[in-house]
């Protein structure tokens, strides 16, 4: 019987039986080397994503605050405007807002 199972390629007995666990061997030490290989995929993509999203978040917040700068210089210009007295075009002169409306007030259009 042992020689018919030798004859058909041996796969009875105790010499077919040691390939076998090796490669399961290596086939477990592939599948666990994936898997770590995976995780740390994942966690460097992971951390790769909190770094731009932080990095978005700063650029939004200095963005915003430059806004909130030029918003300010355009006021100061707006209110510079409304508050003095200097001449323009044509020999006119401009007066400031509040002059100006207590010259309607007074004068009317």
């Amino acid at each position: 019987m042992r020689d018919e199972a030798n004859a058909h390629g041996g796969h009875h007995g105790s010499a077919g039986v040691e390939p076998d666990v090796r490669r399961v061997g290596v086939v477990v030490g592939w599948g666990i080397a994936m898997f770590v290989g995976v995780i740390v995929v994942i966690g460097l993509l992971t951390g790769y994503f909190w770094w731009e999203v932080q990095r978005e978040e700063q650029a939004k917040v200095f963005e915003s605050a430059r806004f909130a700068d030029q918003v300010r210089e355009m006021h100061a210009r707006e209110e510079g405007l409304l508050n003095k007295t200097e001449p323009v075009e044509g020999g006119r002169f401009r007066i400031p807002i509040q002059r100006a409306m207590d010259l309607v007030v007074r004068d009317g259009l």
